[in-house]
């Protein structure tokens, strides 16, 4: 028995092989049914601004502890990832955390997970950084910083999520997008017509392709 797929790598890669023989629409879709990361079929009851929150505690729990990934590219020891700045130690990089979580609603909403997760957990003192944060909070002395307008953040994870699925299909051999007279066979309207099928999520070819170019100039 053929061993099972486990990671949306895996599965781009056996596309690949798949397309040797010509790109198709059953391609396509093989990709686009991975549950593990793209879970096309969830997009719609996923909150964007749960996930940030709870990236961003990842990033503040790291720095606390003084160790990962995050903490990592701050120390900038990971190559080709340099952040906009390069801290001295962990603990510069978690004081500047919550420095910019006064004004920053999702770094903000990951400081206050991570208060709460180790105060649940019981194990470890918050510490003078955290401790200090969270008793300045309960005081008043600052609030939640909110955003004027349009939550930025409402569709980030949904639209990150759309242009990896269109990557991974640009990586398997498939035009990102198309011009308007060509057979709709591009990886914008593959993912179109899987986010209307499986994630109930109706976005136009047109949309998707505004959502991958977008994401392109952001990263």
């Amino acid at each position: 028995m053929a061993n099972p797929i486990t990671s949306l790598k895996e599965r781009v890669e056996v596309a690949k092989k798949m397309a040797s023989n010509g790109l198709s629409r059953e391609i396509a879709m093989y990709v686009l049914e991975d549950t593990e990361c793209l879970r096309l079929g969830e997009l719609h009851l996923i909150d964007g601004q749960e996930v940030l929150a709870s990236h961003r505690s990842e990033m503040v729990l790291q720095a606390y502890e003084g160790e990962g990934f995050f903490v990592e590219i701050a120390l900038g020891r990971v190559p080709g990832l340099l952040p906009n700045e390069v801290f001295g130690s962990p603990q510069e990089y978690l004081e500047d955390i919550l420095q910019r979580s006064l004004y920053k609603t999702e770094l903000f909403d990951g400081v206050l997970l991570t208060c709460s997760q180790l105060l649940r957990r019981g194990d470890r003192p918050l510490g003078p950084a955290l401790g200090g944060w969270l008793a300045a909070y309960l005081n008043d002395e600052f609030h939640r910083p909110t955003v004027k307008g349009p939550n930025p953040n409402k569709n980030l994870f949904r639209n990150d999520t759309i242009g990896l699925a269109v990557g991974c299909l640009e990586e398997v051999g498939f035009p990102p997008t198309r011009n308007q007279v060509s057979e709709k066979t591009s990886a914008c309207d593959y993912v179109s017509e899987a986010l209307r099928e499986v994630g109930s999520i109706a976005l136009s070819y047109d949309a998707v392709a505004r959502i991958y170019f977008a994401n392109i100039k952001r990263n």
